[in-house]
């Protein structure tokens, strides 16, 4: 894939100065889109079905990132930066052995103490799995471009931070707040991230439909640090969303990682070996599914950063790892979660 920064000033910067999904269409993408005709699933997921209920799980990291710039919580410029120093400084870094991330949860949604619990185990040995060794599926696939071949052990594992200030092991608070929620920040300002430079914090909360899920880039404030994640898809969430992938990919987000289908249609993600996508791909789609972008890739749809559902996701790629390893490194943006075993 050619490399995010080549692309970036001319294409990204309009991106946080205009914030309606028709205006974005009125700039050329990446290379060639070859169809702007949307399927029912890609008009939803673009914002442009805004009277249909919330049919599938939806990832707003683009939103948020706006409003972070539009808040003055963050600034392009140094959004620009940071992209630039990670894509050069993930270019030949290999990572050693295993580190450990240590996670703190704020629970908003409930105050089912013991269910809570059950979910929180799910979740956590879900994320052990998605970035263990690969699991991937059994008896043929259909793999023509040898993405499976691709797929690696992240060597990041997960566990519950222990601290006496927490309510209990792995929890900053737990609490059931009622309503949906619909500013992205008040949840942080109720139960402000807890010792962020060292610990992933996640929300849990019940969002409003076109908040949806979403996680802090790399280089953000304190303030804002963490993961907001949907109650319908923590842990066993939901019928189509129940292997707990939900949070595996948001946790690529906060690690660095880019949706595969970028800030706008056929955008690059900064990572040498995976697919540009036009669109994030929902449901159960074919193994033969082709990319709209230039030169008709096909579809990532097994890859952890697209947007399937949960059964059809199994992997993240060599250079998906070293991206987020350098993240985790000590001239990354995220040097002291990582705890060496």
């Amino acid at each position: 894939m050619l490399q995010l920064q080549l692309y970036l000033s001319r294409l990204l910067k309009p991106i946080f100065l205009f914030t309606t999904i028709i205006f974005l269409y009125s700039f050329p993408a990446k290379g060639t889109t070859h169809s702007l005709e949307l399927s029912d699933a890609e008009a939803f997921y673009w914002g442009t079905a805004v009277d249909t209920p919330l049919p599938y799980r939806s990832y707003t990291n683009r939103d948020y990132q706006e409003f972070e710039f539009e808040q003055g919580l963050s600034s392009y410029d140094n959004w620009i930066s940071n992209e630039n120093e990670i894509i050069e400084g993930s270019k030949d870094y290999q990572a050693e052995g295993t580190v450990t991330l240590d996670l703190v949860f704020h629970v908003l949604h409930s105050s089912d103490e013991s269910e809570i619990q059950n979910q929180i185990d799910f979740q956590l040995e879900s994320l052990n799995r998605d970035f263990g060794p690969p699991n991937l599926p059994e008896g043929e696939i259909f793999d023509p471009d040898g993405y499976l071949d691709l797929a690696t052990d992240t060597g990041i594992r997960f566990r519950l931070a222990e601290d006496e200030e927490l309510q209990r092991t792995g929890v900053a608070v737990i609490r059931d707040e009622a309503e949906r929620w619909k500013d992205p920040e008040d949840m942080k300002r109720g139960s402000p991230p807890f010792r962020p430079s060292e610990y992933i914090n996640i929300w849990i909360i019940r969002t409003d439909d076109r908040i949806g899920s979403y996680a802090q880039i790399p280089g953000g404030p304190e303030s804002s640090a963490g993961i907001v994640i949907d109650e319908r898809y923590f842990g066993e969430g939901s019928e189509t969303y129940n292997e707990g992938k939900t949070l595996t990919h948001l946790i690529g987000n906060y690690l660095g990682l880019h949706d595969l289908w970028g800030l706008r249609r056929c955008l690059d993600d900064g990572v040498d070996d995976t697919p540009i996508h036009n669109t994030p791909n929902l449901g159960d789609p074919s193994p033969k599914r082709i990319s709209m972008c230039e030169g008709l890739p096909r579809a990532m749809t097994m890859n952890f950063m697209d947007n399937s559902n949960d059964r059809n996701m199994y992997m993240f790629t060599r250079g998906q790892v070293q991206r987020m390893r350098y993240i985790l490194s000590e001239n990354g943006l995220r040097p002291n979660l990582a705890k060496t075993n």
